[in-house]
């Protein structure tokens, strides 16, 4: 999330979703051949599609009211109210060709990555007090 992992709210609201990925594709193509033409081809594709959402909708989120401002102000939150979402992606396509031949040798690797992201924080219709920070964000990476 946009805050470190082991932020824990303590004296505040916190709406958050997370999520992380890692995702390893490999290919290689071999072709050989004693005499006559060698011939080969790799497309390698992959396609991620993800969507993360935290939501607050139509909700009183209010945070930091009746509490004595020096202990808010001692456990380092001020009444912070908080809806936040975040996607991390770490992609990695490892593709080749190798083709050998007395004669003539071709290969060729295509490599493909299509990625469909929809990352929200959404605090729509919801009413956000605070006597800290209040605020809806969302990151992708």
């Amino acid at each position: 999330l946009l805050r470190p992992r082991s932020y824990l709210p303590t004296e505040g609201v916190y709406a958050g979703a997370d999520s992380s990925e890692t995702v390893v594709i490999a290919s290689i193509g071999v072709a050989g051949s004693a005499g006559s033409n060698a011939i080969q081809g790799v497309v390698n594709t992959l396609v991620v599609k993800n969507e993360v959402t935290a939501q607050a909708s139509g909700a009183l989120l209010a945070a930091g009211y009746g509490l004595d401002a020096n202990a808010l102000r001692k456990s380092g939150n001020l009444g912070d109210v908080t809806v936040e979402a975040a996607d991390d992606t770490l992609l990695i396509n490892i593709s080749g060709a190798l083709s050998a031949s007395s004669s003539t040798a071709v290969g060729a690797t295509v490599p493909v990555i299509v990625t469909f992201k929809k990352v929200k924080a959404d605090a729509d219709g919801s009413t956000m007090m605070a006597t800290g920070a209040a605020a809806a964000c969302s990151r992708t990476a």
